[in-house]
C-alpha cells in the first residue's frame, strides 16, 4: 500500500483523474457483467427478498405460534386437542387452505432461504459484531429448521390415525433421549429463526428505520424468542412426562 501511495504522489492531478476514470469504467463493467450473469434473479431480487421476508412472518410465523399453542393443548389435555383437530379436519376446503396459506409459503421461504444461505459470505473472523453473529445464526437456524420440518412432517404423515394417535407417536419419539434432543434443537432453531427474522422484517419493510427503533425492536423480538422458547421446552417436557 505504501508503494501505491508513493506512485500516486509522483503523478499529476490530470494523471490521477485519468486513472480514477479508468478504474471507474472497470468497476462499472464488472458490475454489469456480474448482474448479467445473475440474470432474472438479480433483476427481481429486491421484490423477491421482500416477499420472502413477508412469507416468513405472516403465514409461517403465525402458523408457528398457532402450532406451538396446539402442542401445549396436546401436552396438557389430549382430549381437547383431539376435538380441535377434528374440527379443523372437517372444515370445508381445509386442504386447499393449508396448501395456499401454509405449504406454498413454507416451500417458497425454505427454497429461497437455502439459496440465500448458500450465497451468504460469513466474515466472523474479521468482524465480531453481534449483528454479524445474528446474520450467521439466522442462516444456520434456517437450515436446521428446514431439516426439522422435513422430519416432523415425515413423522406426522407416517401416523395417519386420529389426533390421539399422532400425539401418542410424538410422545413416544420425544420420550427417547435422541428424539428429545432433536426436537429441542429443531423447535428452538425455528423459534430463533422466526424471532430474529421478525427483527429483519421490520427493517426490510421500513417499519424500524433509526437505530433507536431497531434497538427497541431487538428487545421485543428477544422477548418473543424467550416466551416461545419457554413454551416449547415446557411442552416437550410435558410430553416426556414432566422431566428431562
Amino acid at each position: 500500500m505504501s508503494k501505491v501511495n508513493r506512485i500516486c504522489r509522483k503523478m499529476t492531478y490530470r494523471e490521477l483523474e485519468l486513472v480514477k476514470a479508468k478504474l471507474g469504467k472497470l468497476l462499472v463493467t464488472a458490475r454489469i457483467t456480474e448482474r448479467s450473469k445473475q440474470g432474472v434473479r438479480a433483476k427481481y431480487h429486491f421484490l423477491v427478498r421482500r416477499v420472502h421476508s413477508l412469507a416468513g412472518v405472516l403465514p409461517i410465523g403465525i402458523f408457528l405460534i398457532f402450532h406451538l399453542n396446539l402442542n401445549v393443548i396436546a401436552s396438557v389435555n389430549p382430549a381437547l386437542y383431539e376435538r380441535h383437530i377434528t374440527v379443523m379436519r372437517n372444515l370445508p376446503g381445509i386442504l386447499y387452505l393449508e396448501t395456499l396459506l401454509v405449504f406454498l409459503p413454507l416451500f417458497f421461504h425454505a427454497v429461497y432461504g437455502l439459496i440465500i444461505a448458500y450465497d451468504a459470505e460469513f466474515n466472523l473472523h474479521y468482524y465480531l459484531y453481534s449483528r454479524n453473529w445474528y446474520f450467521m445464526l439466522q442462516r444456520l437456524s434456517g437450515i436446521l429448521t428446514f431439516l426439522f420440518v422435513v422430519l416432523h412432517l415425515t413423522l406426522v404423515t407416517a401416523e395417519r390415525g386420529s389426533a390421539a394417535d399422532t400425539v401418542q407417536a410424538l410422545t413416544g419419539y420425544v420420550a427417547a433421549r435422541g428424539g428429545q434432543i432433536l426436537f429441542l434443537i429443531g423447535v428452538l432453531a425455528a423459534v430463533f429463526h422466526f424471532a430474529n427474522g421478525l427483527w429483519a422484517f421490520l427493517i426490510t419493510w421500513g417499519i424500524t428505520v433509526g437505530p433507536r427503533s431497531q434497538r427497541v425492536a431487538g428487545w421485543l423480538c428477544g422477548g418473543v424468542f424467550v416466551l416461545l422458547s419457554v413454551t416449547a421446552v415446557q411442552t416437550i417436557a410435558q410430553l416426556r412426562g414432566g422431566e428431562f
